[in-house]
């Protein structure tokens, strides 16, 4: 009888010999009967990339012929990597003209070998999954020919428009294309118009063009938003029953000032030896039942998304701005951590209930701050809530640092945007200590929630950041020594890690260094188990404080109810499938939101620097590459200098000590170097800023 096990073994066994699918039947004797069986488990072997199938249909497995799946990264000068599936595998190089008709995102089978004593190079020998049938780009002219050049600079590729789609749009429209024809080295692509987006130029058009690119919905389908409708309508009074009543706590809300949504409230007092806390987190999971069309939906968004310009929410404002956020003055329903803890923040005892509270007060971030200073203090209660809630926060904070927990400083960026959507100021956000009172005393919930579920042996899903792998550490080693700086150990710990920022802190490097040192480390990410969180220093952790916002809180909410209504033992089986496959979805998923949420930022910057071409501005050198080097802006905006505009000297561009250096003079131009440079020249359909030496 025919084996998926068994074919594995015969194929991987074969040393370098393709076999048709008639020949393996052959060897392994399968019967006429048998052969549709075989050819649909070779198609599944295909799919998961462990054989590849040759155009006269001959079967080879591919490790044993240097042929690897995973996805390929392109790069918008047309050259690509392909990042295997397998973990610790090498990235491969692939030559522009080897891509085949493979483009940026797919999942691809690559064949490689080994330059002398170099990387390894391949090219693509098949496309297993296409990342993409649409794109999003803007519509050009030249002869008389309509094309669309997309959004995505790493699709290296026009496409060129059919007759009849170059009859419905004009060069400058905003567009969604469907592919037609992949292009190839030899022949262009070809596609039809799906939908026009708008004029280029046009408020919000960059915007929306963005969201269409990234997959991110602003509207919401019918059967969700009817059933929030629904919800809104049949909401009476908030009633008690069954719950604590926090209601007679003073309660406050800290979140930034354009905030509509609102996850957590804080409750503190100071007792003899210690605080009694609670933190209410939104009860979102009463109102999104379990497989419901809101349910559905927000699972599939996994996230709200906040672009330069608005908030595409995972949940309909009917519930995200009203019934589930917690406003100032309602009552509503929460789930609370309450916990008692001592002088030195180590928890003493805690209870997870559900609960209904009012919030007495809405404060922003400035207001929090302003009123810890001193400048405008709240009326006595909540002055108090505050202040206690900031002493308990501050040695939770320093625990954490003990701990060895890493703290990055990097730049978080504001843009203010006109009535017409144009940028007028750009704006780098100081993270103020009532940003960490807050921080700090959630990180306290998601990680008593988390040691509590596994502490019962019940499935969760985890938030997990995994230690950085040996080439990240060496390829960041090699970095810090063109800056002056050592990582010291082999494998570095917490304290080694802190060090090094210690050492940094002042210096104009000091935010290349904090960038270096992030991109070193793994992304976090969901997972069914419960590793440990190598940032925060945690043995586990979750995410349960934002389930307005995070479909994986909304998760964890679910859990928590069954367990206080004791009908989660019937359930163990489900969750822990569930969470396996949801961690997979989100983890997906949050990659995508944060670029997208980046990429309106960046846009709108591109936009805003094109005010200022002529002006000088500061900022350190980012990269260095053969062509130039980039400098990062004291605004965050990134931009390239290139080798032609040195024209003081000729400049050798030196890998080793990653620098331009001057031969005649003896100029150079290094990582981290601190300079001020003129804006030269944006161009935003290109995505690019040049920069020139200021003199």
């Amino acid at each position: 009888m025919l084996s998926k096990e068994r074919l594995v073994k015969y194929l991987s066994g074969r040393n370098y010999e393709p076999s048709t699918a008639e020949e393996i039947a052959s060897a392994l004797s399968v019967s006429p009967q048998e052969f549709r069986e075989l050819e649909k488990v070779l198609k599944e072997l295909e799919d998961d990339g462990l054989v590849f199938k040759s155009r006269r249909g001959r079967y080879l497995w591919c490790e044993r012929n240097h042929i690897v799946v995973g996805r390929l990264q392109v790069h918008p000068q047309g050259f690509a990597f392909l990042i295997p599936e397998k973990e610790g595998s090498p990235d491969i190089f692939v030559p522009p003209d080897q891509k085949g008709d493979a483009i940026h995102g797919d999942r691809v089978l690559v064949r490689y070998h080994r330059e002398k004593g170099k990387r390894l190079v391949g090219g693509v020998v098949k496309v297993l999954q296409r990342s993409t049938k649409r794109i999003v780009g803007t519509v050009r002219a030249a002869d008389s020919v309509l094309y669309v050049v997309p959004l995505e600079k790493r699709y290296a590729f026009v496409v060129a428009l059919s007759g009849e789609s170059g009859r419905v749009v004009s060069s400058g429209d905003v567009v969604v294309c469907e592919i037609a024809h992949y292009p190839t080295p030899f022949e262009p692509a070809f596609g039809a118009i799906v939908r026009r987006i708008g004029k280029e130029g046009e408020r919000g058009v960059d915007v929306k063009a963005l969201m269409e690119h990234f997959g991110v919905e602003e509207d919401f389908p019918e059967a969700a938003w009817d059933e929030a409708e629904h919800l809104l309508g049949m909401e009476n009074a908030v009633e008690a029953e069954g719950r604590v009543d926090f209601r007679n706590w003073a309660t406050l809300t800290i979140d930034p000032e354009e905030a509509k949504d609102f996850d957590d409230a804080i409750s503190v007092e100071a007792t003899n030896d210690g605080w009694h806390v609670a933190v209410h987190i939104a009860d979102v999971a009463h109102y999104v039942r379990e497989g419901s069309a809101l349910d559905e939906e927000a699972k599939e968004r996994g996230f709200s998304v906040y672009l330069v310009d608005r908030v595409a929410p995972m949940l309909p404002p009917q519930l995200s701005s009203n019934l589930c956020s917690l406003k100032e003055g309602e009552d509503r329903y929460a789930i609370a951590v309450d916990a008692h803890l001592d002088g030195e923040g180590g928890v003493k005892g805690y209870r997870i209930v559900r609960s209904v509270i009012n919030v007495d007060r809405r404060l922003t971030y400035d207001e929090a701050q302003r009123a810890l200073d001193g400048i405008l203090p709240l009326e006595a209660p909540l002055q108090h809530v505050l202040e206690e809630a900031s002493k308990l926060a501050r040695r939770l904070y320093e625990r954490r640092l003990e701990d060895g927990m890493l703290e990055f400083d990097l730049p978080e960026v504001e843009v203010d945007l006109d009535t017409s959507g144009c940028p007028v100021a750009i704006r780098v956000l100081e993270r103020r200590w009532s940003y960490k009172v807050i921080e700090h005393l959630m990180i306290m919930a998601n990680s008593l929630v988390a040691d509590h579920l596994f502490g019962l042996g019940v499935p969760a899903l985890y938030r997990i950041h995994e230690r950085p792998n040996a080439e990240k550490l060496e390829q960041l080693r090699a970095l810090l020594i063109v800056l002056g700086l050592r990582l010291r150990a082999l494998r570095p710990k917490h304290k080694d890690i802190l060090e090094l920022l210690k050492l940094v802190e002042g210096r104009p490097q000091k935010r290349l260094v904090h960038t270096l040192l992030l991109r070193s480390l793994p992304r976090a990410r969901y997972a069914p188990e419960a590793l440990s969180h190598f940032g925060l220093a945690l043995k586990r952790y979750l995410h349960f404080t934002s389930p307005i916002r995070r479909y994986a809180d909304l998760l964890v909410h679910r859990i928590v109810g069954l367990l206080l209504d004791g009908g989660l033992a019937q359930e163990i089986e489900r969750f822990r499938n569930e969470t396996a496959s949801v961690a997979a979805h989100l983890s997906a998923r949050e990659d995508v939101v944060d670029e997208a949420e980046r990429e309106s930022v960046r846009l709108k910057l591109l936009q805003y620097m094109e005010r200022h071409v002529g002006d000088v501005f500061s900022g350190v050198i980012s990269g260095v590459v053969s062509t130039g080097f980039f400098v990062e802006l004291e605004n965050s905006a990134e931009g390239f200098v290139h080798v032609s505009s040195l024209d003081d000297d000729y400049y050798i561009y030196d890998e080793r000590q990653m620098a331009l250096v001057g031969r005649r003079r003896g100029r150079i131009y290094r990582l981290g170097d601190p300079l001020r440079v003129l804006v030269a020249k944006v161009d935003r359909g290109m995505g690019r800023l040049d920069l020139e030496i200021s003199r």
